[in-house]
C-alpha cells in the first residue's frame, strides 16, 4: 500500500522546486517543506512498480483525492487498476451528509467498500488523462470541486469562511481556522487547515484583519504560537 502525503488541492503546481519555495515563504513550517520533493519522488516510484492488482480509492467529491488522482493519471493512466469511490458507497450521514474524503471514514466502513463497493477499472476514467496538465498550465493557487469536476479557483475562495468566524474581540487563530474549518462541514467541502492558515496570514497582511503575534509562527516546539485576531475597529 502506498500513500500520497501531499495536497495539490492548493499550491503552485507548475513545477517542485516553485511549489517547495513558494510554501516556505507562504506557509512555512518548522524545517521548511524541503522534504516534499523527496517524498514525492519516492511515491511516484512505488505507485508505478510492477503489481498483481493495483486498486485505488478515491473520494470523487474531495478535490485533494481528486487532484492527486489526476496526477496519478497523467502518469499511469494505461497501467492497469481499479477505482473504488468511497462517496458512492458509503451511504450520507444523516445529520453530516455524504462522506468528503476516504481518511473520514472509519474501519468498518472502509472494510466494507473494500469488499462489497464497485471497481471500476481506470481505463473508465482515460478521458482524464489530460486534465492534470491543463490544471498545472493554469497553476492557481486553489483547486476546488465544481460538480464532478476539479477546477482553478481564485485563492480568496475561502476567505468568507475565515471573516465570518472572525469578531470584534481578540481570539486565537487557531479558533478562527476551527470556525471556519466547521463551516466548510457544513458546506460539505474540505479545506487543507495549512492553507486556511495561509489565508489567514495573507487577510492579516492585507490589513483586512488585525494581529496580536504572528498567525503564522511556531514555537520551539513545534506548536504554532497562539497569535490572536480581530476585525478592524
Amino acid at each position: 500500500m502506498v500513500s500520497f502525503g501531499d495536497d495539490l488541492s492548493w499550491g503552485p503546481i507548475a513545477s517542485m522546486d516553485e511549489r517547495v519555495a513558494w510554501l516556505d515563504t507562504e506557509c512555512p513550517i518548522p524545517g521548511s517543506w524541503d522534504w516534499l520533493p523527496e517524498e514525492d519522488e519516492t511515491f511516484w516510484k512505488e505507485a508505478g512498480q510492477p503489481a498483481a492488482e493495483r486498486l485505488i480509492w478515491l473520494s470523487g467529491n474531495s478535490a485533494d483525492e481528486v487532484a492527486g488522482y489526476l496526477a496519478y493519471l497523467e502518469r499511469y493512466s494505461d497501467l492497469p487498476a481499479a477505482v473504488v469511490r468511497t462517496n458512492e458507497h458509503i451511504p450520507p450521514h444523516p445529520t453530516f451528509g455524504p462522506l468528503i474524503g476516504s481518511g473520514s471514514a472509519n474501519a468498518e466502513q472502509l472494510a466494507d467498500v473494500l469488499s462489497h463497493a464497485e471497481r471500476r477499472p481506470i481505463a473508465a476514467d482515460h478521458a482524464l488523462a489530460g486534465r492534470w496538465a491543463e490544471l498545472r498550465a493554469e497553476n492557481a493557487l486553489l483547486r476546488i470541486m465544481d460538480g464532478e469536476q476539479l477546477v482553478s479557483a481564485p485563492v480568496e475562495t475561502y476567505d468568507r469562511l475565515l471573516h465570518a468566524a472572525v469578531t470584534g474581540d481578540w481570539q486565537k487563530g487557531m479558533r478562527v481556522i476551527g470556525g471556519a474549518i466547521g463551516a466548510s462541514f457544513d458546506e460539505q467541502v474540505r479545506i487543507n487547515s495549512e492553507f486556511l492558515f495561509y489565508r489567514l496570514g495573507a487577510l492579516v497582511k492585507s490589513g483586512e484583519l488585525e494581529a496580536q503575534g504572528d498567525v503564522l509562527g511556531w514555537d520551539d516546539e513545534q506548536r504554532r504560537i497562539p497569535a490572536m485576531v480581530r476585525k478592524p475597529g
